[in-house]
């Protein structure tokens, strides 16, 4: 999984992936960025619940820590005590999440459900599509992440990674 400072870069100039993600829901095993750590939701971290803050996109996450209970801390970090242990819950505001490369597939696949005619011809007219786009620019890009990234953004939004912002 890619998560290096050019990938969350792409993603945190991407505001149509973000809002989609946001309106859809963050699941287990999302990758989400708060500025300065990487948390994968579903293993170290419970998302409790994502919401609106004075028009921010906020995400709320329980990082479970498995010693004595915490009290409350002084800095705004808040807590909840479990029985062998405790939970630290911490806001995100503006989360960046990054995807998997199969989420991105996912959207991919999407699009071509939602296309009419045979599935099989939807399917390798894609598939010549992206060989096309790889042969194109593939070499730009460092990971699959990014590679398909860019390859969602052109298909579903119509915009291009230019290497420091996304244009139409």
């Amino acid at each position: 999984m890619d998560t290096s400072p050019e990938y969350i870069k792409m993603m945190s100039r991407n505001y149509d992936l973000r809002l989609f993600k946001f309106y859809t829901g963050f699941t287990e095993s999302d990758y989400i960025y708060d500025g300065k750590n990487v948390f994968i939701l579903g293993h170290d971290h419970l998302l409790v619940k994502q919401y609106f803050d004075h028009n921010h996109f906020c995400v709320r996450i329980a990082l479970y820590k498995p010693v004595e209970a915490l009290s409350y801390n002084s800095d705004g970090m808040s807590c909840i005590e479990a029985k062998d242990g405790s939970y630290n819950v911490n806001s995100i505001y503006n989360p960046v999440w990054l995807p998997r490369q199969d989420q991105l597939q996912e959207m991919v696949f999407e699009l071509v459900q939602s296309k009419p005619g045979k599935c099989r011809t939807r399917l390798m007219k894609l598939f010549a599509e992206f060989l096309e786009f790889v042969g194109d620019s593939g070499a730009n890009y460092d990971s699959f992440e990014q590679l398909w990234l860019a390859f969602v953004m052109k298909e579903k939004y119509n915009k291009v990674w230019n290497g420091n912002d996304w244009e139409e």
